[in-house]
């Protein structure tokens, strides 16, 4: 005899007797759901035959994980009673082996259902690789950093060409076991030293670069619009005054083009404020309007 729920369990929300206090507390149970009654059985193989500890993952038709076994010294794996009648798409994979296609099944309520799972060796290409963070001084990560891998110091054989992502991250792969030297360019920034680098068998190499910025190079640029009622402002004369603890100093004065825009290159790091006005004289605009 075996003992199964019935229904499911259900507890009440917490409360408090006083004394000489009666309370009623009603619970409405339900029913419990019943055992799938189906059964998947199935073999992952390789080349060279079975492939034990090879993980096998069920999805369900969108592609969310529902359950996972690992297969046993003969490359077997069995699901029972664990997946309601419906439809599945089954994936395996293991260590030296390519992500395998997937298999769809259909389980039905008490009909075995049997599959086969073929993998291929994993692609030589992606045994060994280099990746790695690339920082400017302040640990700022830097994006858009151009990445060469050469085979020489000289750097006269790329090997290999990436650049950084937006969060500072680069990853190559394909690369064959050696030694390997690698540099770096940004626009404004240097690396301070080569780097070489060695790749054993099946190794990925980390690789994190600080490139520092050129002294020539560390100015930024403000910009921006005038305008006035939502309209743009031309000819608006435009200010940059750098803030310093003694005060403020008018550092660069322009005007606006007939889109209201202004541009100030070479800021230097710091504190600025950007003041903006048009005048007018003897009734007219500076440029010579007739207001």
């Amino acid at each position: 005899m075996v003992i199964r729920d019935s229904y499911q369990l259900k507890r009440s929300d917490p409360f408090f007797l006083a004394p000489r206090q009666s309370k009623t507390i009603d619970l409405s149970l339900k029913k419990a759901s019943r055992e799938p009654c189906t059964l998947l059985i199935g073999v992952v193989s390789g080349c060279e035959g079975p492939v034990e500890a090879a993980t096998v993952m069920v999805f369900d038709k969108s592609y969310q994980p529902i359950a996972y076994r690992v297969t046993d010294e003969k490359g077997c794996f069995l699901f029972e009673n664990t997946l309601i009648p419906d439809e599945y798409i089954i994936i395996a994979t293991a260590e030296g082996f390519q992500v395998s296609e997937a298999c769809n099944v259909f389980l039905c309520s008490g009909v075995p259902f049997s599959v086969s799972i073929w993998l291929q060796k994993t692609d030589p290409a992606l045994k060994n690789g280099v990746y790695g963070n690339v920082f400017d001084e302040a640990n700022a990560r830097l994006d858009n950093v151009a990445i060469l891998i050469s085979e020489d110091e000289a750097m006269e054989r790329c090997v290999a060409f990436a650049r950084t992502n937006a969060q500072g991250e680069y990853f190559i792969y394909g690369l064959d076991t050696g030694i390997y030297w690698i540099c770096t360019y940004k626009e404004g920034y240097f690396l301070p030293q080569k780097l070489s680098f060695e790749i054993q068998t099946k190794e990925y190499a980390c690789v994190n670069l600080f490139l520092y910025a050129l002294p020539d190079s560390v100015g930024g640029s403000v910009c921006g619009m005038v305008d006035s009622c939502g309209q743009a402002l031309p000819d608006a004369v435009a200010a940059l005054f750098r803030s310093e603890n003694n005060g403020e100093f008018l550092l660069q004065i322009q005007k606006t083009n007939r889109n209201g825009c202004y541009l100030f290159p070479d800021v230097r790091p710091g504190h600025y404020i950007v003041r903006s006005k048009k005048e007018s004289v003897s009734g007219t605009d500076r440029d010579g309007t007739i207001t």
